[in-house]
């Protein structure tokens, strides 16, 4: 297997592998082609950068690159927070009802146990929370 080295269009700089008549799909974002440029050089992933016909080592990250690891560290965040939430919604005792009715007993319930607006805003978020951590939204 050859290996390519390509700016991907997310940002990310990463090494791909490909069989001998495989290709990249947009040739203008590989850096590096060991059928072409030959063995792949020691790398640093996110800041290698052609210059002439050699491949060098930025001393910082490519710009596209460190936005893209700055977007995944949000993602992660964002996941971690969500699962924070997550737990504390499998402890609470009206979702865990919620979770065990069909659809009529559903609206029975909220038609007597939701009389205001307060109320329906703190079971509308401990639902949305419960979703998040399933991975649904």
């Amino acid at each position: 297997m050859a290996k390519l080295l390509v700016n991907q269009p997310s940002g990310e700089q990463s090494i791909i592998e490909i069989d001998s008549t495989g290709s990249y799909f947009d040739q203008a974002r590989v850096v590096w082609d060991e059928r072409v440029d030959g063995e792949m050089p020691t790398v640093i992933i996110g800041k290698m950068q052609i210059s002439g016909n050699k491949l060098i080592t930025l001393d910082n990250f490519l710009p596209d690159h460190q936005a893209w690891i700055e977007l995944m560290q949000i993602k992660n965040n964002k996941i971690a927070d969500a699962i924070d939430l997550g737990t504390d919604v499998k402890s609470d005792d009206d979702l865990i009802l919620i979770r065990e009715m069909n659809s009529e007993k559903i609206d029975t319930w909220f038609d007597t146990n939701i009389k205001d607006i307060v109320q329906l805003s703190d079971i509308v978020k401990k639902i949305v929370k419960s979703l998040v951590k399933q991975g649904i939204l």
